[in-house]
């Protein structure tokens, strides 16, 4: 069970951090509007160099405030940031570990299928939950939704 977990959780995490770096890098910032458009005429999306997305759907941009202010947090930097802790979490757990559970402190050792896996690795795949392959069974204990 283990070893199926972490297989698929670093699959997850290398994908996703190849999909920020393959995108238009820098910091992205919510574009000024356009000075001819009423308030809802669309938003775009700008990196430091290039335009992201330009205003409204036909652009590619967005027409909520709170769209545009959630894709512009989750810029690509943003997102391998949170990739390579992910991905330097797992590497800490490569070995032996006590791991502190809310109830308990344990020794879990690496890669045994047969052992329950470590808590923490738990509740990092299960932020990968809603991605294709995640299997219920690999929730945490307590875990909802």
């Amino acid at each position: 069970m283990t070893d199926d977990m972490l297989s698929w959780l670093r699959e997850q995490i290398e994908h996703r951090v190849a999909v920020a770096r393959a995108a238009t890098q820098g910091s992205w910032k919510i574009g000024e509007p356009l000075p001819y458009s009423d308030p809802g005429g669309g938003i775009s999306i700008d990196g430091d160099d290039d335009e992201v997305a330009g205003p409204g759907h036909s652009g590619g941009g967005v027409w909520k405030q709170e769209d545009a202010a959630h894709i512009t947090f989750n810029d690509p930097r943003q997102v391998i940031a949170d990739c390579e802790a992910a991905l330097s979490l797992i590497k800490l757990h490569d070995d032996l570990h006590d791991c502190v559970t809310p109830t308990s402190s344990q020794v879990f050792p690496a890669g045994d299928k047969d052992e329950i896996p470590c808590p923490v690795l738990q509740r990092l795949a299960f932020s990968y939950r809603h991605r294709p392959g995640y299997r219920p069974e690999w929730a945490p204990e307590g875990a909802t939704s």
